[in-house]
């Protein structure tokens, strides 16, 4: 059951690991706390401009969030959180 869904749309800072040319991110530090990511559920591009950004939907143990990668100028942003 969905208990909130927030879009803070919020510059994070992410820990990732390199797999050749694929990224897995590990854990994101938002608000001052680090959230550890048990899985990454989905990977995808969305168009921005002529542009692309990577988005990754993870998981926590509790939760679930929308991490999105701008190659351009190598920011993460948290887009979307959803929990119970």
């Amino acid at each position: 059951m969905l208990i909130f869904h927030e879009q803070p749309h919020e510059k994070v800072r992410v820990y990732v690991d390199f797999n050749g040319a694929k990224v897995h991110p590990k854990a994101f530090v938002w608000g001052g706390k680090r959230y550890d990511v048990a899985s990454v559920n989905l990977v995808y591009q969305r168009r921005r401009g002529k542009t692309y950004d990577w988005c990754f939907a993870v998981s926590d143990l509790a939760n679930t969030y929308v991490l999105s990668y701008n190659p351009e100028n190598l920011e993460w942003i948290l887009e979307e959180v959803q929990g119970q």
